[in-house]
């Protein structure tokens, strides 16, 4: 499953420290005495070839990225593939070879560490950064005026997995985030959605907030805690697989997952996944007794499961995902978990009401911490929660909490009736 052709196996291999510096062609017999990474940038120099263009081309460079700063713009950054590049230098903008505009190249940077260092010149081969250009996009190409052709756009999965994402309505809402309106929140998915060219964000049709799609779980968390941590405080819908009709047939992505686990835990995962309606494609054991399982399922379907098994597995297992494409829409399966245990007033948790708690299920918080009305506070041993799908996530850079999306036991029974809200 790691190489499909012999030549992949034949790679050279360098013995390092790399917290000390050291490196050495060969396994060392006394790994404390005295090395340098010589060893190491030699292997880099004999092995890995050099840049194919040339450079005696016109410039030309396929916009791999973006970057933004607060005085210098927006830096378009990738790698030169023919030609040189200097500041004040004129290009033409091309989506493959449609001409888009002009403009006009201010500074040109390079990497040195993880600092940009601005240069006179960069050469075919280098991973520039260039300012000076407004309104670009990842995919399109930059290429001196005498050569108006483009590379082709660079084309990516679409989103299988969409969200809601809303300002926060907590009664805990602006006391933790600087960042916490509609608008603020807005602007900055906007901003994420000129860099991260694999996400789809829409204005909700039912109500505030925005719908943001992504590639998996993964594309999504990330950007979710990017946000908390850059100060934002807002609040997450129940995530929904994205869902096509082909043919005439409902369909639904699909992932292949692999895992793994020690041969001590199998048995878990199998049961876990074929709750879920996962197909075993492969599974093997090694010597050590690392069995190794690849699986098809849907994406619905497996949402949640990282978490759940690295639970039951104590933390065993590597897991690792990828979208195969869209199937027939599978059977939906029974639901995975308890009801919960929401807190009926608004205060502070105390270590007497958590007895009570821990009697009814397994509790989230500890004493002392803040709570309101409609605040998820634990887990049900018994599957007593019949709006178990009318919850939120909020998120602040603090904390994450679970709520009802209704507050008030009052609300949430009306809704359950099917009567509006605010009646």
């Amino acid at each position: 499953h790691l190489a499909t052709h012999d030549d992949d196996l034949m790679f050279p291999v360098i013995y390092a420290i790399g917290k000390d510096g050291k490196a050495w062609d060969h396994i060392p017999r006394n790994p404390e005495g005295s090395a340098t990474l010589d060893p190491l940038f030699d292997c880099i120099m004999k092995t890995i070839p050099p840049p194919s263009g040339d450079p005696d081309k016109p410039f030309k460079l396929l916009v791999s990225n973006l970057d933004f700063d607060e005085y210098k713009g927006t830096y378009a950054i990738g790698k030169i593939q023919q030609g040189t590049v200097k500041p004040g230098q004129s290009v033409l903008i091309m989506e493959e070879n449609k001409r888009i505009t002009r403009g006009k190249i201010e500074l040109v940077c390079i990497s040195v560490g993880l600092k940009r260092k601005e240069v006179r010149m960069a050469q075919t081969g280098d991973i520039v950064a260039l300012s000076g250009l407004s309104d670009m996009k990842i995919g399109q190409t930059l290429t001196d005026p005498s050569d108006p052709t483009g590379f082709p756009m660079i084309k990516l999965e679409e989103p299988t997995l969409k969200i809601l994402v809303s300002p926060n309505t907590s009664p805990f809402s602006g006391k933790e985030g600087t960042f916490s309106t509609a608008r603020q929140i807005e602007e900055r998915l906007l901003k994420e959605k000129k860099v991260n060219i694999g996400l789809r964000i829409t204005n909700n049709p039912n109500g505030v907030g925005f719908i943001v799609a992504g590639r998996g779980e993964l594309h999504l968390a990330v950007l979710f805690e990017n946000l908390r941590r850059e100060g934002y405080e807002f609040q997450l819908g129940k995530p929904e697989a994205i869902k096509k009709v082909i043919d005439g047939v409902a369909s639904e992505p699909y992932e292949e997952i692999t895992i793994e686990i020690d041969k001590a835990y199998v048995g878990i995962i199998s049961e876990e996944l074929g709750r879920r309606k996962g197909e075993l494609l492969d599974t093997h054991t090694d010597q050590r007794g690392v069995t190794m399982m690849v699986y098809k399922i849907s994406s619905r379907n497996l949402l949640g499961f990282r978490g759940d098994i690295m639970t039951r597995t104590r933390g065993n297992g590597i897991f690792a995902t990828h979208i195969i494409g869209y199937f027939p829409e599978s059977p939906p399966i029974p639901k995975l978990r308890n009801g919960v245990l929401v807190a009926f007033e608004t205060g502070k948790s105390t270590g007497y009401a958590l007895q009570t708690v821990q009697e009814r299920g397994r509790a989230f918080i500890g004493p002392g911490v803040p709570v309101y009305e409609g605040m998820i506070i634990g887990i049900n041993n018994r599957n007593e929660d019949i709006d178990i799908n009318d919850e939120l996530v909020e998120v602040t850079p603090k904390n994450l909490r679970l709520r009802k999306k209704y507050l008030t036991k009052q609300e949430r029974s009306r809704v359950s009736r099917g009567l509006s809200a605010t009646t």
